[in-house]
């Protein structure tokens, strides 16, 4: 029976070299509980049935209320390398897969941040490489100071993010694929991603 993801990322956590695992435990200690206060749960259950999409890198952290699930994923580096990505979106009731044998709609308790409308990753906000990425990629003198530093980048805009859900994700940032917001990069959900593949499709 596969594991819940809290499980799968727990193991893997305890198997990570130590600027990762140094990294990791910033963002539970100071990242995981501001969601916590705003809302939000690392749910046992959250996309339970993905365990083939979702990497055992990944935080996920869900507010289960309204009309629309604020949905988040903390996205950890490939390899063990010091790095964090931020996806979110706003989850309706019914979310859209993409599969092998064919496009189905499912409910959203059974979804990942990227099987709704629109999936998103917050950013920096400035010209860098890695502007949607906190950490880095390949050698820091400083490192502890400089992770320090990233997380602390990221805590900052938190409240940006928080507030994006209170008053709602644009409607017209959807199906847009690009920077739609300084802190913003906007990728096209399941749902228009498959109706984009089907057309190309009939066309051909």
């Amino acid at each position: 029976m596969a594991r819940d993801p809290i499980t799968r990322f727990d193991r893997w956590r305890s198997k990570l070299p130590e600027k990762s695992a140094f990294l990791v435990s910033l963002v539970l200690d100071q990242i995981v509980p501001v969601f916590i206060g705003h809302g939000f749960e690392r749910h046992r259950d959250y996309a339970k049935d993905r365990t083939d999409a979702l990497a055992p890198s990944t935080i996920g952290l869900q507010r289960r209320s309204g009309e629309r699930w604020a949905t988040v994923e903390l996205h950890f580096g490939d390899g063990g390398r010091p790095l964090l990505g931020v996806r979110f979106a706003a989850l309706p009731e019914v979310c859209h897969r993409l599969g092998v044998h064919g496009d189905a709609d499912i409910p959203r308790i059974a979804a990942n941040v990227v099987e709704g409308e629109a999936c998103f990753s917050l950013c920096k906000g400035d010209n860098k490489s890695l502007a949607c990425s906190f950490g880095y990629s390949y050698f820091a003198l400083f490192w502890e100071k400089k992770l320090r530093s990233e997380v602390n980048q990221l805590a900052s805009l938190l409240p940006f993010l928080f507030d994006l859900f209170d008053r709602g994700i644009p409607l017209d940032w959807t199906g847009r694929v690009g920077k739609v917001h300084q802190h913003v990069y906007a990728n096209r959900g399941a749902k228009l991603l498959g109706q984009l593949i089907a057309s190309q499709q009939s066309r051909d």
